[in-house]
């Protein structure tokens, strides 16, 4: 358990193709920087997905669930103090993601410039 009050300090990662299960401990300086379960989830979203050219479905990629807590509890400090997350700006960001990696972000599937990518007709 962190020093920090409302905070465990631990993120589960599962592995969905091994069912490999760790904990991991949250850095203590990212609990003191990034305030509050949308800043904190925030950051652990970040620092998971900004590796360029990773297909969005492949097992490096992580699947993460983010609580409906995070789109409606507001900012306690920092320079956005009282904002709260907005989902569509949220979901934008992920088709965005998506998208920019030649993935059909509604069925989450190479698109065709994809497939002719990669030498493909069909999946």
């Amino acid at each position: 358990m962190s020093g920090k009050p409302g905070y465990h300090g631990v993120i589960l990662n599962i592995n969905l193709s091994t069912g490999k299960i760790e904990k991991v401990a949250v850095p203590p300086a990212d609990l003191d920087r990034f305030v509050g379960g949308q800043g904190l989830g925030m950051k652990i979203l970040w620092d998971r997905l900004k590796k360029p050219g990773v297909n969005p479905l492949s097992p490096e990629n992580p699947l993460i669930f983010i609580p409906d807590r995070f789109f409606e509890d507001a900012f306690t400090i920092g320079p956005k103090k009282g904002a709260v997350l907005d989902r569509d700006s949220f979901d934008a960001m992920l088709t965005r993601y998506y998208t920019d990696r030649g993935w059909d972000p509604d069925i989450t599937k190479p698109g065709s410039a994809k497939l002719k990518e990669l030498g493909l007709d069909f999946i």
